[in-house]
C-alpha cells in the first residue's frame, strides 16, 4: 500500500510539473498566428517607410513558378528585436493559409537588429532582410508587417506595407 501511495504521489508531481511547463514553440506559433490576424485586420497600409527602405523583386524560376522577394534594408534609426512577416494575397484577395509565410524573428530564437552603418552578425546586427515566397503567378500583392523596438526599448513600433511584385521579361 505504501508503494502505491508513493507511486501515485510521484505521478501527481510529474503531471503537475508537465502542466506548468511552457512550450516556447507554441508561444512562437501563437505570435505568428496573431501577426497573420493583425495583417488581415489592418486597414492602413503604406508603400514606403521613414525608418528603412523596403522594395520587391520577382524572378522566374521555371515555366510555371516564380519567386518574389521583399527586401528590407538601409535603416535610418536603430531598430531592435525586429520581427517581420510577409503574407502573399492570392487572386481573389484572401490570405493564403495553405503554407507558412516567410518571416524573421518570430518562429526562431535569434534576435535581429538593424542599426545605421553597423553590421555585426555575431551580435545580431544585420544589414537587411530578404523574405522570399514561391508562387505560380507572375504578379502578386504582398502585405508585410515589420515590428521593432527603438533604442530606449520603451515602445514597440509596427508598420504595415502593401507591396506589388511583378515579373517582367528581360529586355534584349
Amino acid at each position: 500500500m505504501k508503494k502505491i501511495l508513493v507511486t501515485m504521489l510521484c505521478l501527481t508531481l510529474l503531471c503537475g510539473c508537465q502542466s506548468n511547463k511552457i512550450d516556447i514553440n507554441e508561444e512562437r506559433a501563437q505570435v505568428y498566428a496573431s501577426y497573420i490576424t493583425a495583417i488581415q485586420d489592418n486597414e492602413n497600409f503604406m508603400e514606403e517607410s521613414s525608418y528603412f527602405d523596403i522594395s520587391t523583386a520577382m524572378n522566374k524560376i521555371s515555366e510555371n513558378e516564380y519567386r518574389w522577394d521583399v527586401i528590407i534594408d538601409s535603416p535610418k534609426v536603430a531598430m531592435y528585436e525586429i520581427q517581420i512577416l510577409a503574407v502573399e494575397r492570392n487572386v481573389i484577395g484572401t490570405l493564403r493559409d495553405d503554407k507558412i509565410m516567410p518571416s524573421f524573428g518570430i518562429l526562431e530564437e535569434e534576435v535581429y537588429n538593424m542599426i545605421p552603418n553597423q553590421v555585426d552578425l555575431n551580435k545580431g546586427y544585420v544589414e537587411g532582410f530578404t523574405l522570399s515566397g514561391m508562387t505560380e503567378l507572375p504578379e502578386v500583392t504582398i502585405e508585410v508587417m515589420v515590428v521593432w523596438t527603438g533604442y530606449a526599448k520603451l515602445a514597440q513600433n509596427r508598420e504595415f506595407f502593401y507591396l506589388h511584385a511583378k515579373y517582367e521579361e528581360p529586355k534584349q
